[in-house]
């Protein structure tokens, strides 16, 4: 039987009246992707994810609302006098649990217990796979010589800060699919080992789309697997998105990031001539594809044998295959696209003052 531990929870203490946004730093701070809501004598009231505070998100509730009216009221719970036989039963009736607030004889809460600190394959290790392959053709001229996950953003290039922010997350194993100037990705990274991580290379022959380079490393994505854009900046944390994708048993997640655009025309409203309604340029806010996904091996199976393939067309596809389980994951973190050569002077910008803060 294994040795029953468990990690001091008071670094995610949260009380009903805290704001969803106050519950969210603390999730953040403590890095355990979970609050634990207590009363005055730190009883038990409920508990709160990421993957819950995502939803809410997604519902357009408030972030200034309190955390009350999300919290998970009735979790499982684990009694520290009951050990590692409660915590064995909990994990074999849903294995999808991952932490478990342990309390005391008084219901008060004692600390939390962490899956991986005592089943080390409760979750395994997530591959990240990396597309930068694509030509960069409107960010010429700077990519004439140089890839463009090499272009260098605060000093440092893109594809790098990527690694090294996806690294220290505890993500170790990374594909990188290459076919422009692809030999200098390679000349730079190697086989990882001097970021600590390890890197494999696919190479794109032929133009085949986002994803239809996935085909390629079918053989090698045999558990569930992160793909990630090579021109993105981000501060998301993708264990997030890796255990949201698990707590809702999904086949592919997206992640979005919502977008707002300030039309800068009055909009009128019309029916059949006559005018209904004008709005002053009005800000319309949608969610857009922030190029970072999470699949199971099983969608590898909605890509055809060959052609072009891009992600659009997968997800149109795995909708129509999995509907019940093509999802979304709203990002709420620091994210850029870098698609044009203003974007890399601004978001040089953005991260040399986060840097310098």
């Amino acid at each position: 039987m294994h040795q029953f531990k468990y990690s001091s929870a008071t670094k995610i203490f949260i009380t009903p009246d805290n704001t969803i946004l106050e519950a969210m730093s603390r999730i953040d701070e403590g890095a355990l992707h979970i609050a634990i809501a207590i009363d005055e004598n730190q009883k038990l009231i409920g508990i709160l994810t990421d993957g819950d505070i995502r939803r809410a998100i997604l519902r357009r509730v408030s972030l200034n609302a309190p955390v009350g009216a999300i919290l998970n009221r009735s979790p499982l719970i684990c009694h520290r006098n009951e050990g590692m036989p409660r915590i064995e039963e909990i994990l074999q009736a849903d294995p999808s649990v991952l932490r478990i607030p342990v309390v005391d004889e008084e219901d008060c809460v004692v600390g939390v217990f962490l899956v991986e600190d005592t089943v080390t394959s409760a979750i395994p290790a997530v591959p990240v796979v990396v597309m930068a392959g694509g030509l960069g053709e409107r960010m010429r001229p700077h990519t004439e010589t140089t890839p463009k996950p090499l272009l260098e953003v605060a000093g440092k290039p893109i594809l790098q800060r990527t690694i090294e922010s996806l690294s220290s997350q505890g993500f170790q194993e990374f594909i990188i699919s290459i076919r422009y100037l692809g030999d200098k990705i390679i000349d730079y990274f190697g086989d990882g080992s001097k970021f600590d991580v390890q890197i494999k290379y696919i190479r794109e022959e032929d133009r085949m789309g986002t994803a239809g380079a996935l085909r390629m490393m079918s053989a090698q994505l045999d558990r569930p697997f992160a793909v990630i854009n090579g021109d993105i900046i981000t501060k998301a944390d993708l264990r997030n998105l890796s255990h949201y994708h698990r707590d809702t048993n999904a086949v592919a997640t997206m992640c979005v990031k919502e977008f707002e655009f300030q039309v800068p025309y009055g909009v009128v409203v019309q029916e059949d001539g006559r005018l209904i309604d004008l709005h002053e340029k009005p800000v319309l806010k949608h969610l857009v594809n922030a190029g970072i996904y999470m699949f199971d091996p099983i969608a590898l199976k909605s890509i055809p044998d060959r052609g072009y393939f891009d992600m659009t067309t997968f997800f149109e596809t795995l909708q129509k295959n999995h509907p019940e389980s093509t999802n979304i994951f709203p990002l709420r973190e620091y994210w850029r696209d870098i698609g044009n050569p203003n974007d890399l002077e601004r978001v040089s910008k953005e991260v040399l003052t986060e840097e310098m803060a």
